[in-house]
This record gives structure tokens, C-alpha cells and sequence, in this order.
């Protein structure tokens, strides 16, 4: 192995006051950084795209159910 990327982001609250978001979420990205990650890219875009969704993505705003995610369900948030 040659470099290994690695990527920590958190978003969410802690759910400790009234309306505070359901879900908190942390994500771990590990990659080689001489591999193509372009079909996990493809993958996660085709998921996004079952769901209507085709803009970026702001974890904040996902877990917020804010934004153009106000209309997303919990249930395909949670993809």
C-alpha cells in the first residue's frame, strides 16, 4: 500500500431537545489512493438517484430533514 486516504465527517445532533433530528450519523471513507473508487461513486449515485435526489450532498441538511431533503422520508434517508 502505497498512501491510504482516510475521511471522518459526523453531522446530526445529539437528540437532547425538543425537534432535534432522529438520526446522527458518522462516516469512515478508507481508500487506497492509487485505486479507481469511481464504481462506488456510480453506486452511491444510483442510489440517490431511485430516491429523485441529483444534487449534492449535505449530510447536515440530510439528517436535518432541511433543504431539499425536507420531502425525503426517514426511511430513505436512512439508505
Amino acid at each position: 500500500m502505497e498512501r491510504l486516504n482516510i475521511f471522518v465527517d459526523e453531522t446530526g445532533e445529539f437528540g437532547f431537545r425538543i425537534g432535534a433530528s432522529e438520526l446522527y450519523g458518522v462516516s469512515f471513507t478508507f481508500h487506497e489512493q492509487n485505486d479507481n473508487i469511481t464504481p462506488e461513486l456510480n453506486k452511491l449515485n444510483d442510489r440517490l438517484n431511485k430516491i429523485g435526489y441529483t444534487n449534492m450532498i449535505h449530510m447536515a441538511d440530510l439528517i436535518m430533514k432541511r433543504n431539499d431533503y425536507s420531502k425525503i422520508p426517514i426511511n430513505s434517508r436512512r439508505i
